[in-house]
């Protein structure tokens, strides 16, 4: 039987386990036998058929040899006779096959006394037809030869089938008995496996009942308000682990009501603590309002000190980019300056370079003049008035290489100034580029100190957001604290109700308690006059406030009340 100290689940599956191997093996068995027997019965019903069939052919194939041994005798024609005799020798051996396996087929005593007789009558009805048929003796001599010994093998014959049908009979007698059996079996397998599954099912039920009611009974004493009922735990499933549960529970609510009624008394005190220290925090409340009004004002004072340096800065911030950009705009031009200077310069370089071809044209035209002349002066009169032209044209060559050189000198001075020009004026583009330097880092400079303004300016309207809210804050803690003091007359009456509560519940070594005296309310105080909070210019949003930290009271009567006290 299964154990109080097995799990609810173990106890239920050990039956219905055990109850399913029962199953299964009787099943296999039955199974098994059953399967065993249809194989046997397979095998006898086909034997019987094969022995029922061959007595059977073993009475014809006589009569037909008999009939064919007649027609050899009574034969005059050998060519007809042939046939016959071949006819005769194949139903000769059939028998003679036959017999044999009869033989090996027939199993008990009977059986082979009527083949013994069956086989005694064959072999003396074909000895006696081949004698005959050697003897070459006609019908009538034939038949009179093997009369009695084919009377006896048609008996023996007979006998032998009337044999085979009564022993098919019994075979099919014998396997529908063996089959009543297997259902009687089964039959009386359910029966036991019916009767074995309700008694577990009845033990469990029986098991798991009276447990079950044990537990509600203790529930009903609990809702009743009766802690004083011991549990007995005296199994290990699921039930004990109830029983515990209902144990431990019983033990809560018993520890849980002693408590009450002392956290009952301990509540009562401390409201009467919380009503006095009501009054001190109200006092507190007046003080602290004052202050925050006389903070909040030197803030609104401060924010504007700090609005217009705020105003200044930006200001001159406006200023330095003004300037900034002038000096930006001045920087380009010098750029461009500088840029028309280079350009110059190198238009001077290339007019002197120009001059320099033009003077060695006139030195080259000098010589072709002066050699032209000394050919006029070789060619006598006929050369003269070509001597004068060569004289001319040397004279201009001269001019002109004179007139040349002059403007070489003066491209070359020039020059020499306008390199002396675009080195002044890149010195200016570079003071105008370190001077738009400078005042960019000016410009930088007074953003930073204007933004940083303007971010005081932010956090100290937001100080003066918060100084507001805190301002009102303290007016409104100063009616909260009135509403406090109703509070703890409240508390107090629900310490008296908590009482009533708790005492209709019965714990072992204690009596019913009766509820403890109401303690005195405290006189409550006039509220306090709200002061108006002074206006602030340009409030920022302020972020949530944090809920202040309450003061704790100098001197508390009670433990209990005390961390009330700090808690409120």
């Amino acid at each position: 039987m299964p154990k109080k100290s097995w799990s609810l689940a173990t106890q239920m599956w050990v039956p219905v386990v055990a109850l399913i191997v029962v199953l299964t093996i009787t099943a296999v068995l039955l199974v098994g036998r059953t399967l065993r027997l249809i194989d046997e019965s397979k095998v006898q019903q086909a034997t019987q058929q094969e022995k029922l069939e061959l007595s059977l052919k073993l009475h014809d194939w006589p009569e037909a040899h008999a009939a064919v041994s007649m027609a050899v005798a009574l034969a005059s024609d050998e060519a007809l006779k042939a046939p016959l005799a071949e006819q005769q020798k194949a139903l000769t051996q059939r028998i003679t096959e036959g017999l044999a396996r009869m033989g090996k087929l027939v199993s008990d005593s009977e059986e082979r006394g009527v083949m013994g007789k069956v086989q005694a009558a064959a072999d003396d009805y074909l000895g006696a037809s081949a004698k005959a048929l050697a003897g070459g003796a006609d019908g009538a001599a034939w038949k009179a030869q093997t009369a009695a010994s084919q009377q006896a093998l048609a008996q023996a014959t007979e006998s032998l089938h009337a044999l085979q049908e009564r022993q098919e009979s019994a075979l099919r007698a014998d396997i529908s008995g063996a089959r009543l059996k297997s259902t009687y079996a089964v039959l009386a397998v359910v029966i036991v496996v019916a009767i074995a599954f309700s008694g577990s099912t009845f033990y469990l039920v029986r098991t798991i009942i009276n447990p079950v009611k044990s537990a509600i009974g203790l529930a009903e004493h609990i809702a009743d308000g009766d802690l004083t009922r011991e549990v007995r735990v005296d199994r290990g499933d699921e039930l004990g682990d109830l029983q515990k549960a209902l144990a431990q529970m019983r033990d809560g609510l018993a520890d849980m009501v002693t408590k009450a009624h002392e956290g009952a008394d301990s509540v009562q005190t401390a409201a009467a603590e919380i009503a006095s220290g009501n009054m001190d925090l109200s006092q507190r409340t007046e003080t602290t309002a004052a202050h925050v009004q006389q903070t909040n004002s030197a803030i609104n004072d401060l924010g504007v000190a700090v609005r217009h340096s705020a105003e200044s800065a930006a200001t001159a911030n406006q200023l330095a980019q003004s300037a900034a950009t002038v000096a930006q705009r001045g920087g380009e031009v010098v750029g461009q300056v500088v840029s028309t200077m280079e350009q110059i310069n190198t238009s001077s370089k290339k007019i002197a370079d120009i001059i320099g071809v033009i003077d060695g044209i006139a030195f080259q035209t000098n010589i072709l003049a002066l050699n032209a002349a000394v050919e006029a002066a070789r060619a006598g009169e006929q050369g003269r008035g070509f001597a004068v032209v060569a004289g001319e044209v040397r004279s201009l060559a001269s001019r002109s290489a004179e007139a040349a050189r002059e403007i070489k000198t003066l491209i070359s001075a020039s020059v020499e100034r306008v390199e002396a020009g675009t080195r002044l004026v890149a010195d200016a583009g570079s003071t105008m580029d370190e001077l738009v330097g400078n005042v960019n880092k000016v410009s930088d400079v007074i953003g930073e100190i204007s933004a940083s303004t303007a971010e005081q300016n932010q956090h100290l309207s937001g100080v003066a957001a918060s100084m507001v809210q805190l301002d009102q804050m303290s007016q409104s803690n100063a009616a909260l604290v009135e509403e406090g003091a109703a509070a703890a007359e409240s508390l107090k009456e629900q310490a008296v109700k908590l009482h009533q509560l708790v005492s209709r519940y019965r714990v072992e070594g204690s009596a019913r308690r009766a509820p403890a005296p109401a303690a005195p309310a405290p006189a409550p105080r006039p509220a306090l006059a709200k002061a108006s909070p002074k206006p602030v210019a340009r409030p920022m949003p302020a972020p949530a406030p944090r809920p202040a930290a309450a003061p704790t009271p100098a001197a508390p009567a009670v433990a209990a009340a005390d961390g009330d006290w700090e808690t409120f």
